[in-house]
């Protein structure tokens, strides 16, 4: 349709198009090949729509109760936060704002920034974060392979909802550090998974 509105003659008062637009839509077909259906779009489940929007913005997953996924991923920001190395516990402020609290400064930035999280829910994600560490795996628990310690423990709907299970055991993340909580604790003593554990 774009190739009929551009490509029609100039001067050209009653909008039909040219010889040449019917040249060019043609050729531009058989440069792009066959043309597909799209696939059929998913099953969406509101619900589940409206608990993963409310945990992403809740500082409830934090082992401080202070620290939510749009901290560093907020939408305001691209789903990022515009920080070379990101600020997680210890910090105040979002997106490129986001500084050390002075009073409870972390012992450490996390070791990468926090990337967009733009469309990584789809299923053609099948790998994440730049060392690969969550990966789709038939072998693995769950479908999906997680780096040592931390594997799943129930299944997940892909492979961002298995990666979110590592930022809220990591100290530099939304755990703490050791002595500010139990789930700082937990993860200190290595204890991530199982009773007791981090995810418990």
């Amino acid at each position: 349709m774009l190739c009929l509105i551009v490509g029609r003659d100039v001067g050209d008062t009653n909008m039909k198009p040219s010889r040449n637009v019917y040249l060019a839509s043609a050729l531009l077909l058989t440069s792009v090949g066959s043309v597909s259906a799209i696939d059929a779009t998913p099953q969406v489940q509101t619900e589940m729509i409206a608990l993963g929007r409310d945990l992403f913005f809740d500082p409830i997953l934090s082992g401080n109760k202070n620290i939510s996924c749009a901290t560093c991923h907020h939408p305001e920001f691209g789903t990022s936060d515009g920080l070379s190395l990101g600020i997680g516990e210890g910090g105040t402020g979002l997106g490129p704002d986001r500084t050390e609290l002075a009073a409870s400064a972390p012992k450490e930035r996390v070791p990468r920034n926090a990337p967009a999280l733009f469309n990584l829910g789809l299923a053609e994600f099948t790998t994440l974060l730049h060392d690969g560490r969550v990966a789709a795996d038939p072998n693995a628990p769950f479908g999906f392979a997680m780096p040592k310690g931390q594997e799943l423990e129930r299944p997940v709907s892909g492979a961002l909802a298995a990666q979110a299970h590592l930022p809220v055991t990591s100290a530099t993340e939304m755990a703490g550090q050791p002595g500010e909580n139990d789930v700082a604790d937990a993860v200190a003593e290595g204890r991530i998974l199982g009773p007791g554990g981090a995810r418990d």
